[in-house]
C-alpha cells in the first residue's frame, strides 16, 4: 500500500491536476448530453417518477430499476449501454485520480497519508457498478433480481465512499488552514470583547 501511496504522491503536479480537472469536465458534459438523449428528468408515463440514470440514484428497488430502464426506450437503452461501458469507464478514472491528487496536496506530509488511496476504492466500486448496470440494460426485458440487488448494493457503497472522500477533503482543508482558522477565531473574540 505504501508503494501505491508513494506512486500517487510522485504523480502530483499542478499540470496533472489541471489535466484531470479538464478530463472530469469534458466527461461530465458528454454524460449530461447522453442523459438528455436518454430523457433524464422527463416524467415516466403512468407514474409520478422521473427518468433517472441508475448510478446517479442513491438507492433503488428491482421495480424502480426496471421502471427506469423501460422508460429509457430503445434508443435511450443503446445510449445508456454506450455511456456506461465507454464514457463511464473514463469518468471514474478522471474523477478518482483528481480526488487522489487533491488528497495528496492535503495529506502527503501528514499521518493521514493513507487517505490518498480512498478515491481508488471509488474507482473500483464504480467499475463493478457499471458492469452490473450494463448487464441489466443489455438483458432488458429479462429481469435479473440478483443483479439488481448487487447493483444497488454497489451503488450505495459508491455513494458512501464518495461522501467519505468529500469529508476527508474537508478535513484536509481544515488541517491545512487550522492555524489561520484559530487565529481568526481569536481575533474575532478579541474584537467582540473590546467593544
Amino acid at each position: 500500500m505504501e508503494t501505491l501511496v508513494d506512486f500517487i504522491v510522485r504523480s502530483y503536479s499542478e499540470k496533472n491536476l489541471w489535466v484531470l480537472f479538464v478530463g472530469v469536465c469534458i466527461c461530465a458534459i458528454l454524460m449530461a448530453i447522453a442523459a438528455l438523449v436518454i430523457g433524464v428528468g422527463q416524467p415516466i408515463d403512468g407514474s409520478n417518477a422521473r427518468i433517472q440514470i441508475l448510478d446517479t440514484m442513491l438507492n433503488y428497488s428491482q421495480e424502480e430499476a426496471y421502471e427506469q430502464i423501460k422508460a429509457y426506450g430503445e434508443t435511450g437503452r443503446t445510449v445508456c449501454v454506450f455511456t456506461t461501458l465507454i464514457l463511464d469507464s473514463l469518468f471514474p478514472l478522471f474523477y478518482g485520480s483528481f480526488m487522489s491528487l487533491i488528497l495528496v496536496f492535503l495529506f502527503q506530509a501528514t499521518q493521514y497519508r493513507m487517505l490518498i488511496i480512498m478515491p481508488l476504492l471509488i474507482l473500483l466500486v464504480d467499475y463493478v457498478e457499471n458492469t452490473h448496470l450494463a448487464f441489466l440494460v443489455i438483458n432488458f426485458p429479462e429481469e435479473l433480481p440478483d443483479v439488481v440487488y448487487w447493483a444497488n448494493l454497489v451503488t450505495i457503497t459508491k455513494w458512501t465512499l464518495v461522501g467519505l472522500v468529500l469529508m476527508a477533503i474537508s478535513f484536509g482543508f481544515f488541517l491545512r488552514n487550522r492555524k489561520h482558522f484559530f487565529l481568526e477565531v481569536e481575533r474575532r473574540r478579541t474584537n467582540f470583547y473590546d467593544k
